[in-house]
Formats: C-alpha cells, sequence, structure tokens
C-alpha cells in the first residue's frame, strides 16, 4: 500500500475578518493582518508583511481565514526560495517567500513541494 504524507489542515482555527479588495478567485492566498480585524494580501510596495494566515473564503466585505495549523500556501519564485525550518512573509500577491528576518517569524516551512 502506497501512502503519500498529507499533513494540511492538522490543528487548523478558523476566524472571520473584514477584507477590501479580496474575492472569492483569492481563495488560498496568503495574507497579512492589515488593520482593525482586517486582512489583505499587502501592499506591493511593503513587500514582507508578516504572514497571518491563509484566505479559505470571502463572501461580499468578510472573509474566513485559517490563522493557525498547517497550510499549503503558493511561494514567489522570484523572490528567495523558502527553507525547512525557515520563516515566511508575504510577498503582496498572495504568496509567500523566504522571511528576510531569521527568527521572526511565526510560521515555519516544514515541507516544499517544486512542482
Amino acid at each position: 500500500m502506497t501512502r503519500n504524507v498529507d499533513n494540511n489542515g492538522i490543528g487548523a482555527l478558523y476566524g472571520t475578518f473584514k477584507v477590501d479588495c479580496l474575492n472569492k478567485d483569492d481563495v488560498g492566498a496568503a495574507v497579512t493582518l492589515s488593520g482593525n480585524n482586517r486582512v489583505s494580501l499587502n501592499q506591493e510596495d511593503q513587500i514582507g508583511g508578516e504572514l497571518f494566515g491563509r484566505l479559505e473564503h470571502v463572501c461580499g466585505k468578510l472573509a474566513t481565514v485559517q490563522i493557525r495549523g498547517i497550510a499549503r500556501f503558493k511561494y514567489n519564485p522570484l523572490r528567495s526560495l523558502p527553507a525547512i525550518g525557515c520563516g515566511l512573509v508575504v510577498d503582496g500577491q498572495g504568496q509567500v517567500s523566504l522571511s528576510p528576518f531569521s527568527d521572526s517569524s511565526r510560521v515555519r516551512v516544514i515541507a516544499i513541494d517544486k512542482k
């Protein structure tokens, strides 16, 4: 019997937040806390915002975000490639990239899929 390692969603915790410019096409994106109970993709001129969670659902001006547990994110191949054990930041386009600060991120990479 062949099994794949699938730990996505372990320990997941979700919260509801306000959004301005996000919609259902952004589901799966990496988001940052951008204000009072508000999340966003981060501003492009502020690349390096702390990763807050994964956008799971958007309805109008409200969104469900996975804020804890194991989640999968797309990474930006034009920036530093994430490495196992390293921290991540949001790149402004819903993807993640390697944190320039070695121990400041509360998020850690446990696996990389280079597909």
